[in-house]
């Protein structure tokens, strides 16, 4: 790192910056304890939160469609039968928001610092919460009058 003097119009050599670290794909979440441990004592000195996701996230996300579709057409029917109608075939769909949600970070550090204090076993007081999957459908139908 250097600093800058506008007097001399120099730069001077203040120290050295490092920076360690390192990514990681966890699939047992026992071990997050022993690899936040261990990776300090391999001289990590920044972490960030974990970040949690599922390996089924595609499958989770479709069956978030299927059930937004599906809500879609109960509404629909619901608001057509009230209406003295009934709906008929679809003319549009669309979809929109999308999203993977994954436990609040800060929780999640928390935890995480607690564990790596905690050098008997933190892994299995970790608690990751819930890791939400979401999908919002539009679909427009044909409304048809008896």
């Amino acid at each position: 790192e250097y600093d800058w003097n506008n007097q001399t119009r120099e730069r001077r050599l203040t120290g050295y910056y490092v920076h360690r670290g390192l990514q990681v794909d966890l699939r047992d979440i026992s071990k997050l304890g022993l690899l936040l441990e261990e990776s300090t004592d391999l001289g990590v000195n920044q972490a960030n939160p974990p970040q949690f996701d599922t390996s089924r996230r595609d499958d989770l996300t479709r069956e978030a469609l299927a059930k937004a579709a599906r809500d879609a057409k109960l509404n629909a029917d619901t608001v057509a039968e009230t209406l003295g109608a009934r709906v008929g075939d679809v003319r549009r769909i669309s979809t929109t928001n999308i999203g993977f949600r994954p436990p609040p970070a800060p929780m999640m550090m928390e935890r995480a610092r607690t564990m790596a204090a905690d050098a008997g076993g933190g892994a299995d007081t970790f608690s990751i919460g819930e890791i939400r999957v979401t999908a919002d459908v539009t679909v427009e139908f044909d409304l048809l009058v008896d």
